[in-house]
């Protein structure tokens, strides 16, 4: 009993901290709000909220924040009940979404600043040979990627731009100012709009702090600014992911929220009107980069902010975001941005030159996607400088650029397409990147992807691979009989036939409460099988037939499930048919990953006659490596050569052992 009341006494404490955390940023005597236009015209919703909520002195216009999506910054009396007043606006039929004033925090690691080397030897998250002490080619395979791609153009001829969410940037730097954006339709300085977009003077983006052009210089965003694009090959500093995509700069990392949803607005006009006048004004957005955010903050608080990577998402534009510096569960305390539910977001760990997650991140079997390098990032600095900083703001602008990379590398139908449906080809994009990581321990159950960016990957994948996993049984029917009083248990093997990783759970339907697992949670990476055990609790079933199902589902795509039913004959028979049963075999490969060769190695506890065979990433066969009867231990060594002898070129690569109806696959990957 004390133990339980010392526990409670701690929940408390716990709870009342994070609901102090959630009082302590909100910003006393502010509103946003977001009128429905369905209801209400802009000015009728206005009037009538200034009329219904005047006992709060509520000035529902204070500021516009976007006129396109109909958001304003709204002011109250802070005397008054805050939270009271928000249940009531968010029950207004003038009021689509409603939620307070917060804010925020940049994340960034606080350390000691290293004297500049502009060499691209200090850029291990792109190309790790071990120069930092780390693990060799714990890195996201730049060089490898830049042979198909250096970014800066899609397949039509569209300027490709990434918009640095942040506290501004040195707009002339030497390594960054050949990639800065420029507004062409905008004159500089004269204090007239002159595209009519709605922003004065907004010539390289749009500054939210004071809601002009003006871009203040910001050590964090000129560094996050070269990791995505510094220009490469110019013999001047380091090189970004992209080498030539631009940079456009929103000023807008800011301590207050409603400044950020200003800043993400002006992206969002941007790129609307860019799709609209088909490239007359505005700007071809592809990614926005951010990160700042709010710990342990619940996104059902921040629905505004949230709407925004939809709103996005929907004119193409895809986001990422830090997650926090601090080794949480964001599953469980939940963060602001990067617990956002949202198809056009993707959240960011970070990982260390010995490819492990830094001690000092967060991650998310169901929040965080996936992690980047982020530790001892050398990049651009002001003042002609460069140094390193360490933190999830230096993972993500790795994944930022690459989203961009990858939209340079598209084919001309695939962009034909993302005219028609930017969202859809945006989430494509997204996949690509997910479903295309090198696997890590340390990431694995603990980030949606299980593993860590590799733009070469993705863009392979562009070119050869469908997209995504596809969950798969072998057997969707077993049928067997029982005697009475006995129980049993049915082995069901579920493969991932397609690309990428992929989380899932198993259920039992509740209808059939003799039939259970304990099977919590799995990953699959492509193409790789697994065999879950169900329980036939026969102690107390009479004499009879019974049907039970049983439900496979992939991680936050509930729509992704493929069930198998399981048919029981009770005490008609005592004879036991179970045709679905383990083949009782370990496939293992090692090493993996290899450079000139590595061992197949089998076990099997019966007497089988099977095959064994190579294949690349488009299931082509390369090598048969034993056909006959398997027996125990066996092993093979794959020299990474084809069935004529020919050496084949280093990626990612499947063996395939088929045994009466049973496929067992494993990938390996092939470097040099």
């Amino acid at each position: 009993m004390k133990q339980f009341i010392q526990y409670f006494l701690t929940l408390m404490i716990v709870i009342a901290a994070f609901n102090a955390f959630s009082q302590d940023n909100r910003i006393p005597g502010q509103m946003m709000i977001q009128v429905d236009i369905n209801a209400y015209s802009p000015e009728g919703a206005i009037t009538a909220l200034e009329n219904d909520f005047a006992d709060y002195d509520f000035d529902a216009d204070h500021k516009k924040l976007s006129d396109r999506m109909k958001i304003w910054l709204s002011t109250y009396n802070a005397s008054r009940n805050g939270d009271k007043l928000l249940e009531d606006l968010r029950a207004h039929p003038a009021v689509r979404l409603a939620q307070f004033n917060h804010k925020l925090e940049l994340r960034e690691t606080n350390n000691d600043t290293i004297p500049n080397d502009p060499y691209f030897d200090d850029l291990w998250g792109l190309h790790n040979t071990g120069q930092t002490g780390g693990v060799e080619d714990a890195d996201v395979d730049g060089p490898e990627a830049w042979s198909m791609t250096q970014g800066g153009f899609t397949s039509l001829g569209d300027t490709i731009v990434v918009a640095i969410v942040d506290g501004g940037m040195s707009l002339n730097h030497e390594d960054l100012e050949a990639n800065l954006w420029t507004n062409y339709n905008e004159i500089p300085d004269n204090g007239e709009d002159d595209d009519e977009n709605g922003y004065v003077d907004d010539v390289h983006g749009w500054d939210a702090y004071s809601s002009d052009g003006s871009i203040p210089g910001s050590s964090h965003g000129t560094h996050v600014g070269g990791t995505v694009s510094a220009k490469g090959g110019n013999d001047i500093g380091v090189t970004g992911v992209n080498w030539h995509a631009q940079l456009m700069p929103v000023a807008a990392s800011s301590s207050v929220e409603s400044t950020v949803v200003e800043g993400y607005s002006y992206v969002h006009d941007m790129r609307a009107l860019y799709n609209e006048t088909d490239g007359d004004t505005g700007a071809y957005v592809v990614a926005t980069n951010a990160s700042f955010g709010v710990n342990y903050g619940d996104p059902d608080d921040y629905p505004i902010w949230g709407s925004m990577y939809d709103s996005l998402g929907s004119v193409g534009v895809l986001s990422t975001g830090a997650t926090t510096n601090i080794e949480l569960n964001i599953d469980e305390v939940g963060d602001v941005p990067t617990a956002m539910d949202s198809d056009y977001l993707i959240s960011v760990t970070n990982t260390t030159d010995d490819d492990v997650k830094s001690s000092s991140a967060g991650y998310g079997r169901t929040t965080i996607d996936l992690g980047a390098p982020g530790t001892s990032i050398y990049s651009t600095t002001p003042g002609d400088d460069y140094g390193y900083k360490t933190g999830t703001s230096m993972a993500t602008p790795h994944v930022t650029g690459a989203i961009a990379l990858l939209f340079s590398h598209a084919d001309s139908s695939m962009m034909e397409a993302y005219k028609e449906n930017p969202d859809s080809i945006a989430y494509m994009i997204k996949e690509y990147i997910l479903y295309n990581v090198d696997p890590l321990p340390s990431l694995e159950g603990t980030t949606v992807s299980g593993g860590r960016l590799n733009l070469n990957n993705s863009l392979m994948a562009m070119d050869t691979v469908p997209i995504g996993p596809q969950m798969t049984l072998s057997e969707d029917t077993v049928e067997l009989s029982l005697p009475l009083m006995q129980n049993d248990t049915v082995q069901l093997p579920v493969s991932n036939t397609g690309a990428g990783a992929m989380n899932y759970h198993v259920v039992a339907s509740d209808s059939a409460g003799w039939l259970s697992t304990d099977f919590d949670q799995g990953t699959l990476f492509g193409s790789e099988s697994d065999t879950v055990d169900f329980y036939i609790e026969g102690d107390s079933l009479e004499n009879g037939t019974l049907t039970g199902e049983t439900y496979f589902v992939r991680d936050l795509h509930d729509e992704d499930t493929v069930t198998a039913t399981i048919t029981v004959e009770v005490g008609m028979t005592t004879e036991v048919n179970n045709p679905v049963r383990s083949s009782d075999v370990t496939l293992k490969v090692v090493p993996n990953p290899f450079k000139n060769f590595t061992r197949i190695q089998l076990n099997s506890k019966a007497d089988i006659k099977g095959r064994v065979t190579l294949h690349n990433m488009t299931g082509s066969l390369i090598k048969t490596l034993f056909e006959g009867k398997f027996s125990g231990d066996e092993e093979w060594i794959w020299r990474a050569n084809s069935g004529g002898g020919e050496s084949v070129s280093p990626g990612i690569y499947f063996v395939r052992v088929v045994m009466n109806d049973q496929v067992h696959t494993r990938k390996l990957i092939l470097q040099r």
